[in-house]
């Protein structure tokens, strides 16, 4: 049964610590939890709040609920939970003395070091610094009975460790154990960095699409949540949530949902999520993405949500202007006005005139005669590539030669 904590409370009760001991960046304040405690199993309230959490003194959100009246981040408050479970079957009470910091109470304590005017001038760590305002440190009740020996033998079974030699009762977490807890997010994903994408970043530039070309790639995100993503219950999707997106490929389930995982992906597993693109309309555009589990949450929502949030992934596409492949060419073309005899010349896709290995062709845009031409040219890697061009000065040149063509042939029509 879980009691709900009733408010909350920063603890100043200390003991003296060295005088000699030297600060780090990281160290915390020397804290001694105060006295046995002789209760029933800890309380837990998974009322979500926000405040702001620092690393290395760069600031960020962090969603925090109520553990025995204090303040606990979320993900370490399920990973304490479970395994304050597991020592109160053991026989061992366990209690949280402190948890998150702000701000504001950090900087009390640095002062208090600093100034030698308060909390014994105990060592206490700069505000922005300390792993209690990052949400991982908790300082347990390890002057009571059991409770140190205990957290020796089995802390490191739920993802807790001693990191600061100097304070017993100074535990983190910052991942692993069973999972689970009162307060775990069903679904939620943690980004694998550079590594979980096929894409650039985008930062690093724009993925280079033509008309028609479909690139394929992926997503990989590691399942954090509570919930085993299961094949067609958990999608990758284009946001703005449940709106088409102009880059769907023929791959994606629909406009709307791009595709799911292949096979089931429990807790601290990896999922690969398929992303193909198609270019559709000219022009650079960012395709923002997002996860979701059909008909229950979207990851980046609460309670069942924990992230990442829409659009934390994004990938920036140029769709560019179709080359064209060609048709079956037909036979070796007469040498015109325009350039030598191809090998062969065939329709592209486009409308546009291919050439074999030959000379240049030239025809208007889309085979229409509005003066803007496309050349079709040799690449550097020996690709053809079509590029625009204005030659208005050719059209009379090229009218009089069909003319004169035309007076030909009456002619010879007459001479039959």
């Amino acid at each position: 049964m879980w009691r709900v904590g009733t408010g909350i409370l920063l603890s100043l009760s200390v003991t003296a610590c060295s005088a000699a001991e030297p600060l780090a960046d990281n160290a915390e304040h020397c804290e001694e939890p105060a006295g046995t405690v002789a209760e029933a199993l800890s309380s837990i309230d998974c009322k979500e709040s926000k405040d702001t959490g620092y690393t290395s003194g760069k600031p960020f959100s962090i969603t925090v609920v109520t553990v025995d009246g204090k303040k606990v981040e979320r993900d370490t408050a399920n990973a304490y939970y479970v395994m304050a479970k597991a020592a109160d079957k053991a026989g061992v009470t366990l209690k949280v003395v402190s948890g998150f910091r702000t701000q504001a109470e950090q900087q009390y304590l640095y002062n208090c070091y600093v100034n030698c005017n308060c909390n014994n001038c105990n060592l206490a760590a700069k505000p922005g610094y300390s792993n209690h305002q990052s949400g991982h440190a908790l300082d347990l009740n390890t002057s009571s009975a059991g409770v140190l020996t205990w957290l020796n033998s089995n802390g490191a079974t739920y993802g807790f460790k001693r990191t600061v030699p100097s304070e017993a009762w100074h535990w983190e977490w910052w991942s692993g154990g069973p999972g689970g807890g009162p307060c775990a997010v069903e679904y939620a994903g943690k980004s694998l960095g550079l590594s979980g994408q096929s894409y650039p970043i985008t930062s690093q530039g724009a993925v280079t699409v033509e008309v028609g070309q479909t690139v394929t790639g992926w997503v990989k995100l590691e399942n954090i949540g509570s919930a085993t993503w299961k094949p067609g219950s958990v999608w990758l999707a284009p946001i703005p949530r449940d709106k088409p997106n102009a880059l769907s490929s023929p791959s994606w389930q629909s406009t709307t949902r791009i595709s799911t995982v292949k096979a089931n992906v429990p807790p601290g597993s990896v999922g690969t999520f398929d992303l193909d693109l198609t270019g559709k309309t000219l022009g650079e555009t960012t395709l923002e993405l997002g996860w979701v589990a059909e008909g229950v949450t979207w990851f980046a929502d609460g309670p069942k949500g924990g992230g990442p949030a829409d659009g934390y992934f994004a990938v920036k596409v140029q769709v560019v202007a179709s080359t064209g492949s060609g048709g079956a060419g037909g036979g070796p073309g007469a040498a015109g006005a325009g350039g030598d005899a191809g090998a062969g010349a065939g329709w592209g896709s486009g409308g546009a005139i291919q050439t074999g290995s030959g000379g240049a062709h030239q025809t208007g845009s889309g085979g229409g005669n509005s003066g803007q031409q496309t050349e079709l040219r040799s690449g550097d890697d020996g690709s053809c590539q079509l590029s625009p061009h204005h030659h208005p000065a050719r059209w009379p040149a090229a009218l009089l030669m069909l003319g004169l063509l035309g007076v030909r042939v009456r002619r010879q029509t007459r001479g039959r």
